[in-house]
């Protein structure tokens, strides 16, 4: 079908007219590399001379072997078509063998291959056809254009919350993120996969970059419960929050997202609650209006 496929470093690409995703962002992806150690790649496939996809890969090294990886914190790597084609039909088939070619290379330079692929990216055939495992994976879409209708339950949240002074801010302050959020993790009785100074690192990077805001609640002055999102071009993903066990007594996630979501629809028309795979979050995500995608984790 005459595809070309290269492997390129972020900042190789240099096609001005193009207007991609914060997942294809060079400083993004080149904080991958230095703080957590992930080769980041961008992998452009040409179809006749054409441009015909983009995709953002990220490799580990074990021994001699190349594995394609889905990095910790990364929520998607999105598969971006650029057919022309004005009949429907035939975009969508150019598009599949296009993907279906993707596929096929990277089975064959990578030893084990995972891909974490964008709610856009719903036709995941090329991959099945080429022997990948496809794991549906969920998140949820908050339309910022319409006026949710909260759950009982939430409607009462909010209330407990209102009575408590809380203030809503925006403001950069990553020890006192990273503090919530390894609380949390410790009353979960999980690990953290990444050690706090190099998320603090991580984060202050992307700060720097204005690739992510800190949104936070505050009592009495202190912050007790933060919210890092990532902007993008024509969205916001409300990426990771933490806060203080016995504010989610007082309501303070409801009264986060609700004063969260109002200041972001004033730049957003939609935000991506960034995952539903869980029976509490997918509960509480839902109760504040959020519509479900799916998307695909895929893997050899």
């Amino acid at each position: 079908m005459n595809f070309a496929i290269t492997l390129l470093q972020p900042a190789e690409l240099q096609i001005p007219e193009l207007t991609l995703p914060v997942w294809f962002d060079a400083r993004w992806m080149e904080g991958m590399r230095e703080y957590f150690k992930f080769h980041p790649h961008i992998l452009l496939c040409e179809r006749a001379g054409n441009l015909a996809a983009l995709l953002p890969v990220y490799e580990k090294r074990v021994l001699s072997h190349r594995r394609a990886v889905i990095p910790m914190l990364n929520f998607y790597q999105p598969l971006c078509h650029f057919d022309k084609s004005e009949n429907p039909n035939r975009s969508l088939l150019n598009q599949l063998e296009t993907t279906q070619a993707i596929a096929a290379w990277l089975r064959q330079y990578y030893r084990k291959v995972n891909l974490s692929l964008h709610p856009d990216n719903y036709d995941v055939r090329g991959f099945s056809w080429e022997g990948y495992k496809a794991l549906p994976r969920y998140t949820m879409y908050y339309d910022t254009t319409t006026v949710a209708t909260l759950f009982k339950d939430e409607k009462n949240a909010l209330h407990r919350a209102q009575r408590q002074d809380y203030q809503f801010q925006r403001g950069f302050e990553p020890q006192r993120f990273t503090d919530l959020l390894y609380a949390l993790y410790q009353r979960k009785k999980v690990d953290f996969p990444v050690a706090a100074p190099v998320l603090s690192g991580f984060l202050s990077a992307m700060h720097d970059s204005q690739v992510i805001r800190q949104y936070n609640v505050l009592k009495d002055g202190r912050i007790v419960s933060a919210n890092i999102v990532i902007t993008d071009r024509d969205r916001v993903y409300t990426w990771m929050r933490a806060s203080e066990e016995d504010d989610l007594k007082t309501g303070v996630s409801v009264f986060h997202s609700v004063r969260l979501y109002d200041e972001l629809s004033q730049e957003y028309a939609l935000i991506d609650m960034c995952g539903a795979n869980s029976a509490s979050t997918a509960r509480f995500k839902t109760g504040m209006g959020g519509k479900l995608k799916l998307f695909f984790h895929v893997g050899t």
